[in-house]
């Protein structure tokens, strides 16, 4: 029996998300991220404190704005699928959601060279909870996040 207060967890999320406000306010213009190309040396894009802190909370207000007004009118304690190929932008939609109270589920893309396999997954993600999805291109690349409610899930 654990003994560990589920507010912790909370608590835990809102310090990481002050330390990195905290940071932002102090070295805004500092290099936080860095994501490299397979072969080390190559830089594909970089956020800096001041950077990253704006994609994050621009993506939160959208998650949580009502859709009149072209939100996603996410409630805090929602989930959302974060489908994406390893990179930053899945970072800015990880750190989106904590900050909206959004809960991230993180996913791989389907491959698109096993289809018929990756779309049995997908199909499974259907049946085993209501989904209503929502795509929301945030950037300038091919990376999307899908911001769903997922109601009966295993969660």
């Amino acid at each position: 029996m654990s003994t560990e207060d589920p507010e912790s967890k909370d608590v835990d999320v809102e310090l990481i998300l002050q330390r990195m406000e905290r940071w932002a306010s102090v070295q805004p213009d500092e290099p936080l991220f860095n994501f490299y190309k397979d072969d080390g040396e190559t830089l594909l894009e970089s956020y800096t404190y001041r950077d990253f802190n704006l994609k994050t909370e621009q993506l939160a207000r959208a998650l949580v704005a009502d859709k009149a007004v072209g939100g996603h009118g996410m409630q805090r304690g929602s989930f959302a699928m974060l489908v994406y190929p390893p990179s930053l932008d899945f970072m800015v939609a990880f750190f989106a959601c904590l900050k909206a109270g959004v809960v991230a589920v993180p996913v791989f893309p389907p491959d698109p060279n096993q289809l018929r396999k990756s779309m049995y997954v997908v199909r499974g993600w259907i049946t085993r909870a209501v989904l209503r999805l929502h795509f929301h291109t945030y950037s300038d690349t091919d990376n999307w996040l899908v911001a769903c409610r997922l109601h009966g899930g295993p969660w």
